[in-house]
């Protein structure tokens, strides 16, 4: 529908029906990263000290959903301390299958 035919009093109603559909098309529902228990995980550096840290350092594994969106993760290598975090999924990527710690 053009912006003149939109301005035409008998096109008024079919406007909200367009506009809805271009907006769909548009913007597509983005899939968020789910986990499930037992998941190794990438865990985001909180703090880098300078440009060439590494983004993503420390590895862990899922071991609770704790809410929607967090998880509580344990740290590989600390089984002993008990670390556990509990983190968003936006600071979390899943460890990929080639990599080896």
């Amino acid at each position: 529908m053009t912006p003149d035919q939109a301005q035409l009093p008998e096109n008024w109603d079919l406007i909200p029906k367009y506009t809805i559909l271009e907006y769909k098309k548009e913007f597509k529902e983005k899939e968020l990263p789910k986990f499930t228990k037992g998941d190794k995980v990438l865990i985001r550096n909180d703090v880098r000290t300078s440009k060439d840290d590494k983004h993503f350092e420390r590895v862990g594994t899922v071991i609770d959903n704790e809410m929607t969106d967090s998880y509580l993760i344990q740290l590989d290598g600390d089984h002993n301390n008990n670390s556990t975090l509990i983190r968003h999924f936006s600071q979390l990527k899943l460890l990929p299958r080639d990599v080896v710690c």
